[in-house]
């Protein structure tokens, strides 16, 4: 009976690993979820939200890639993650052109690492965004597209 309770989550493990390497970041999500507790699933379920969020966010997405951006800040930000996570997380935020949600995670970190100069890079990010957007310009964007911030 051991053996088997032990093989359901291996299985559903090798899954959804297959499933993220194949590009199906929420179908894989779905799996991680149900086994948060084997392995490192709960770290690949938060890489698959912020890929997920990726994808959109490269399709021109933009309303789903916000709210899957919105759902990945809210997993990381439960208050379960080390600071070295969440400082991960916070980068890739910053690098997804996701400035508001990196400053809060940087800013929740006070002075782990160089979290408050990263909070800061973000903040300035984010108004530069804000004036360029009340000015009626679009900022500029390192994959070509436009979004609006929110």
């Amino acid at each position: 009976m051991l053996k088997a309770n032990y093989l359901d989550p291996l299985k559903i493990y090798k899954n959804a690993t297959a499933l993220m390497e194949q590009g199906d970041y929420s179908s894989a999500a779905d799996d991680f979820v149900r086994i948060t507790d084997f392995k490192d699933s709960a770290d690949q379920l938060g890489q698959c939200k912020a890929s997920y969020a990726q994808s959109l966010a490269a399709a021109g997405d933009t309303e789903a890639s916000n709210a899957a951006f919105e759902d990945y800040y809210n997993y990381i930000n439960d208050g379960s993650w080390s600071n070295e996570v969440i400082y991960a997380a916070a980068q890739e935020l910053f690098d997804s052109e996701q400035p508001a949600l990196a400053q809060k995670l940087f800013d929740s970190l006070g002075d782990y690492q160089d979290a408050a100069q990263k909070a800061s890079d973000a903040e300035e990010r984010l108004n530069t965004e804000v004036q360029w957007i009340t000015s009626r310009q679009l900022p500029p964007r390192k994959n070509g597209k436009w979004r609006l911030v929110h």
